[in-house]
């Protein structure tokens, strides 16, 4: 595979979008589902992703060249962080004071919540769309069989820490037979308590001494989320069934950051960080590499260059050549546009070959 940027301008890609921005089109989702339906292979071997482009449609053989990046309402958050740090914080508080168990919880870790913890929501996204994709479809195979199943393990734990839960803690002992009994079966939901040292919003749980001993607090915001889970499961299937529930953690995810997101453009910034927190901390996750491509690597990927550099999107084929994820890079992005997280647009591929042969000259 050639790239579109060679390896030492990557830094072009954000001067080329904005050159370029104006003659592209939106990917819409019959477009997005005929590529995810006809795409095969692993990313960097696509014909879809190469330096000489793709085929606009199944109607229209203009050559184009893909570009993406993460949903624009994003913007909205930085924006907020950036000009109401101060009053943001004490909106953060004030929600928080309002539900169960957050004042002792996030005491002194406030301030953590203005940064989105963005390798973790990665892996979240990552374990979602291997869900979704590894689901039977109508009329075919499944796009895969990597499923995610440490998030579906993590569903089931949490519904056992509800159980056995006083007072969303747990003791000591009921806290060692739960990890005892999931270390078995290839899940330690321990390894996840570091997180709680690095970024208090997002972590699942957290040790404390008390008058009664060790116990082990799970995080509110977590715990409000898995009953919005449970509740939007019931929505769709009508019943009350944890394994199943597992089986559909990845639509149940996406559906509820789509929610978070929703909730952002409408100007409430507060709800949409403490629902992105409490998806990211139900969530206890041992990657498989796969889905880090698809989640810690691309997303993140998108969302720094995003936040810190402003690039709005990025050159697809550059893209795919770096991750080499053997999930179908199509059915990926079909997954991520159709949940609403990612925005996909097409330029054509003698303009983009242009424009970059012209920047390359200055």
């Amino acid at each position: 595979m050639s790239r579109m940027l060679p390896r030492g301008r990557q830094s072009l890609d954000y001067t080329l979008w904005d050159e370029i921005k104006n003659h592209a089109q939106d990917v819409d989702k019959n477009q997005a589902k005929y590529i995810a339906d006809r795409d095969r292979g692993h990313s960097q071997e696509s014909d879809y992703w190469q330096k000489r482009g793709r085929e606009r449609s199944e109607f229209d053989d203009t050559k184009v060249i893909d570009f993406i990046g993460i949903d624009p309402r994003f913007q909205n958050w930085f924006d907020e962080v950036e000009l109401r740090r101060g009053a943001l914080i004490q909106d953060i508080e004030s929600k928080l004071s309002e539900i169960k168990g957050c004042d002792d919880y996030f005491k002194g870790h406030i301030d953590e919540f203005l940064e989105i913890n963005w390798g973790v929501l990665g892996r979240v996204v990552g374990a979602a769309v291997a869900n979704i994709g590894s689901q039977s479809k109508t009329k075919s195979k499944r796009w895969w069989f990597t499923r995610g199943s440490d998030s579906r393990m993590s569903s089931n734990y949490w519904f056992e820490f509800k159980k056995k839960s006083e007072n969303d803690s747990l003791s000591s002992s009921d806290w060692d037979e739960l990890v005892i009994w999931n270390r078995e079966h290839g899940f330690d939901p321990s390894n996840e308590m570091r997180r709680a040292e690095s970024h208090r919003p997002s972590a699942p749980f957290w040790e404390r001494n008390t008058d009664t001993g060790m116990r082990y607090f799970g995080n509110p915001l977590a715990l409000k989320m898995l009953e919005q889970s449970r509740q939007l499961f019931l929505k769709m299937e009508g019943r009350d069934d944890i394994d199943e529930f597992a089986n559909y953690h990845g639509t149940i995810t996406m559906e509820l950051l789509k929610r978070a997101l929703v909730k952002l453009n409408q100007g409430k910034s507060v709800d949409f960080i403490l629902d992105v927190n409490g998806i990211c901390a139900l969530h206890c996750m041992q990657d498989s590499v796969t889905q880090q491509k698809i989640g810690l690597h691309l997303l993140t990927n998108l969302a720094l260059r995003k936040q810190l550099r402003g690039v709005d999107l990025v050159n697809v084929p550059d893209l795919a050549s770096n991750l080499g994820t053997g999930f179908t890079f199509g059915k990926v992005l079909f997954v991520l546009h159709k949940h609403k997280f990612i925005t996909w647009k097409s330029v054509e591929q003698k303009l983009v070959t242009e424009t970059i042969t012209r920047l390359r000259s200055l």
